[in-house]
């Protein structure tokens, strides 16, 4: 088992165990540190420490073979900032109330499920609203997988495995948008010439 199945084990084990003990206002400071950090390191959060990511992953055996394309509607930039907005709205109102509502757990098993039957972009770039908080960091990041153009072959092999259509092609070379990129490292795993690095 490789470093990062561990990192996603061990996190996905204590998000379980905090929503057990009530404590998810710990998860959320989780999420603030890897926030801060993602100028430095990319979206480390989805790629090593986000449950939903986690369980897709493992899911992906049980998924249609044939999945659903994104609606094209949803790849609208303002479809983000609606969800994002939806969810601050209903975490304010849940705690306001006095009765929080579980929704993170919630949220975790809708972007699973919809996971399952569509593309996975769809939740990852789309609708995720964690997602759209860390993209916007994202656009300094300093360091994450990247392609070296010189040994690029434009097979197109990493533009078909990105979970969240990070990867472009340009110039027949392929182009990794950091600020979308989950540092899952699937695109580096299936370049046949070792092209995508971490730098």
């Amino acid at each position: 088992m490789n470093r990062r199945k561990l990192f996603q084990g061990f996190f996905l084990l204590l998000f379980i165990a905090l929503i057990a003990l009530g404590k998810i206002q710990v998860w959320l400071g989780i999420f603030l540190i890897t926030l801060l950090m993602t100028p430095f390191y990319g979206r480390l959060y989805c790629g090593y420490v986000c449950p939903i990511n986690t369980l897709t992953e493992a899911t992906r055996p049980l998924a249609k073979k044939k999945k659903l394309p994104v609606p094209r509607f949803l790849k609208h930039p303002a479809v983000r900032i609606l969800v994002l907005g939806l969810l601050v709205l209903t975490m304010a109102l849940s705690t306001r109330g006095g009765r929080p509502l579980p929704i993170l757990p919630l949220l975790t098993a809708f972007g699973v499920l919809l996971s399952l039957l569509y593309d996975e972009a769809l939740w990852h770039r789309y609708l995720c609203p964690y997602g759209t908080l860390l993209s916007l960091p994202g656009k300094l990041t300093k360091k994450g997988y990247t392609v070296a153009p010189a040994t690029c072959i434009g097979c197109t092999k990493c533009v078909q495995v990105c979970p969240s259509d990070a990867i472009t092609m340009q110039d027949k070379k392929a182009l990794i948008d950091h600020s979308e990129c989950l540092v899952c490292g699937a695109c580096a795993r299936v370049c046949p010439v070792k092209a995508i690095e971490i730098k």
